[in-house]
């Protein structure tokens, strides 16, 4: 009865988290290319999408050791795909520059920010024995490094008129998505072994 309890109890904080992580996804894609044109923003809300994907394997695979094992897998490889193409982005933006708006910029990647730190807190009271609970919480750990980063960009840009700080964060940016994925996935197959 108190094991169910504790799942369902996870469950409500998975859902509230998950919930802001919708907000942001859409604020930062939205101003990130639309908006700001600010590239490292829009890579911010492209890796919050992938926290969209990976809420629904965790929140079904609660309870179910080889369903958390899979999620953890799928979170892994969602975090491989999304920093390639936030690479290809980078690469991109190399030969079509754009002026990067940094008000927008900074404004919507502090509120970020303060969404992450917030989801943090919700999530950290949480199952820490849950495989896929934990990588959940990893991700947004990773983009709460992501968001700071963005901040400082836009802090830099706003106050040197440099851009291409955003292309750079962008190409910073990807190694630490990319080899998130590939932690998620070793651990994922040293739990399946045990």
């Amino acid at each position: 009865m108190g094991h169910e309890h504790a799942h369902s109890h996870s469950k409500k904080r998975l859902l509230f988290a998950f919930c802001i992580t919708v907000a942001v996804f859409f604020a930062e894609v939205f101003f990130g290319f639309f908006v700001s044109k600010s590239l490292s923003l829009a890579s911010d809300g492209i890796h919050m999408l992938s926290h969209i994907f990976v809420f629904g394997c965790v929140y079904f695979a609660l309870g179910d050791p080889r369903a958390e094992v899979r999620a953890t897998v799928a979170t892994g490889v969602i975090l491989i795909v999304m920093s390639l193409f936030i690479l290809s982005c980078a690469l991109y933006r190399l030969h079509e520059f754009e002026e990067v708006q940094s008000i927008w910029m900074l404004t919507v990647a502090s509120i970020g920010l303060l969404a992450n730190l917030a989801q943090i807190y919700i999530l950290y009271p949480t199952d820490r024995k849950n495989i896929s609970l934990r990588g959940f919480f990893y991700h947004i750990l990773s983009d709460t490094g992501i968001s700071v980063a963005v901040v400082c960009g836009g802090l830099v840009l706003y106050f040197t008129g440099w851009s291409h700080v955003d292309t750079i964060l962008t190409f910073l940016i990807f190694p630490l998505i990319f080899w998130g994925g590939v932690s998620l996935i070793r651990n994922a197959r040293k739990v399946a072994k045990e």
